[in-house]
């Protein structure tokens, strides 16, 4: 069966926004745009490996960055999802979403 999913948050550094997918195979997207300044963000997107067990891995398949300078964040597999984890000096508005298969 297909899985749609979304969340969003206002982190700030060293805080993370988690997105439950459950297991299967997913694309993600996460986009991060900073409060303070328009050219602070960053966009990724990915493919989730997620299973019940050792063998969790996201890959990076496209990224881009804003003049804002070096990656603001990072998407890491953790059990059956995933976490962005934001590293930007200010305080920034994070999305995540993703789609694919469940079960």
């Amino acid at each position: 069966s297909g899985a749609v999913r979304s969340a969003a948050a206002r982190l700030h550094s060293g805080q993370k926004l988690v997105l439950e997918l459950g297991q299967g195979v997913f694309f993600v997207g996460a986009s991060v745009r900073g409060m303070a300044s328009p050219a602070q963000r960053g966009q990724a997107s990915y493919t989730a490996f997620l299973f019940d067990g050792d063998h969790e891995e996201v890959v990076v398949i496209a990224s881009r960055a804003g003049s804002g300078g070096s990656a603001l964040f990072s998407v890491t597999p953790s059990g059956n999802s995933v976490t962005l984890t934001y590293r930007g000096p200010d305080s920034a508005v994070a999305y995540l979403s993703g789609t694919g298969t469940a079960g």
